[in-house]
């Protein structure tokens, strides 16, 4: 078992959805997160390049931290870093394309293309430790 420490907001947020068994809900949102992640992922739903994945990794090393606003202007942040002209270039990605599939997602879409970049940067840090 694990403990999660919840802000008020969400504590709140579970108990409208059930005042009885809160870690219950918390499970099946979390199933529900779970599925989300895998119906729509764009890789799959949009044949999103994978390539794409590795680039936009270099460009948002952080995605955990994006609020739900900036994942809605995804292309535009991407189109804003300095670096992409020279990754893109490097990687032999079009950067036009690139812009123009993110525009093309829904947000959970984006959403779920966001996690990726989470999965594949734990990944390298797991496989990489420098502590």
């Amino acid at each position: 078992m694990t403990t999660v420490n919840l802000p008020p907001d969400l504590i709140e947020f579970f108990a409208r959805r059930g005042p009885r068994n809160r870690s219950r809900i918390m499970r099946r949102k979390l199933q529900f997160l779970q599925e989300l992640f895998e119906r729509a992922n764009p890789l799959v739903t949009q044949d999103f390049p994978a390539a794409y994945v590795e680039l936009l990794v270099e460009l948002i090393p952080e995605p955990w931290n994006l609020s739900p606003d900036e994942i809605s202007l995804l292309e535009h942040m991407v189109a804003r870093r300095p670096n992409l002209p020279r990754l893109a270039k490097e990687r032999r990605v079009d950067t036009e394309d690139l812009l123009r599939r993110i525009a093309a997602l829904d947000f959970a879409e984006r959403f779920t293309l966001v996690d990726l970049l989470e999965q594949q940067i734990s990944a390298r840090e797991d496989a990489n430790p420098t502590r």
